[in-house]
């Protein structure tokens, strides 16, 4: 029951973070920022897991008086798949967007203002933590793993719409992120360019799609090791 309990406050702490993360976003100019701001991936994965959470929290809540800590496996399979995509938005601008952004500086943007450090990394680090450490609802299948790539492609042909019907994701730019920017030096499958454009969108694309499948594998392997080792209760 203890485990139930930490993972609803995770849960709900993860809620907070993503609500003040995205109001203090939505009060901002520039990157990611004003109305602009349900045109990235970063927001639409910190919205999902934020629902999510909370319904699961309610869930969890209403169980736990009912006597039971385990809810219906889809839900299990769910929170796999937004903390998969949540886990990508942490990475991905730890280790890519953030780097690019200080090395440009030409967006007059602060890549660790309080707004981006919540939702890129105190959001995906509660998510991650709660799924690994304190869920345990049921085994998963290797093969669910790709359904993890769900989110990812959907944002993808999300964003090439937007690059063909010209939306701006603002300064004019027609693309999200620079990796999806597909009339770059680098283009879709350039390699050599100057940074950040050194190779082409074609191989962003397929290293972000295998980041996804194997953090979806690491994630799966880790909760089924641990199910295996604990009593049946949370």
């Amino acid at each position: 029951m203890h485990r139930a309990i930490i993972s609803i406050v995770l849960k709900l702490l993860l809620v907070i973070s993503t609500t003040i993360g995205l109001i203090l976003c939505f009060t901002s100019s520039g990157f990611m920022g004003g109305k602009l701001l349900l045109l990235y991936f970063t927001v639409q994965s910190n919205i999902w897991i934020a629902l999510f959470d909370l319904v699961m929290a309610i869930m969890y809540i209403n169980a736990i008086r009912g006597g039971k800590y385990i809810l219906n496996s889809r839900m299990y399979l769910l929170q796999l798949i937004f903390t998969v995509s949540i886990t990508l938005t942490g990475f991905v601008y730890c280790f890519v967007l953030a780097p690019a952004f200080i090395a440009m500086d030409t967006y007059n943007f602060n890549p660790f203002s309080l707004s981006q450090v919540l939702v890129h990394i105190v959001t995906p680090l509660l998510a991650i933590i709660d799924f690994i450490g304190f869920t345990r609802g049921r085994e998963f299948n290797k093969k669910e793993s790709v359904l993890a790539v769900i989110p990812p492609l959907y944002y993808l042909a999300f964003s090439v719409l937007g690059y063909y019907l010209n939306w701006d994701f603002g300064g004019g730019q027609n693309y999200p992120y620079f990796f999806l920017n597909f009339d770059s030096p680098a283009g879709l499958f350039g390699l050599g360019g100057q940074a950040p454009y050194f190779m082409g969108s074609a191989y962003w694309i397929a290293i972000i799609t295998v980041f996804v499948l194997l953090i979806s594998l690491g994630y799966i392997k880790i909760i089924n090791r641990r199910i295996n080792k604990l009593p049946n209760k949370i």
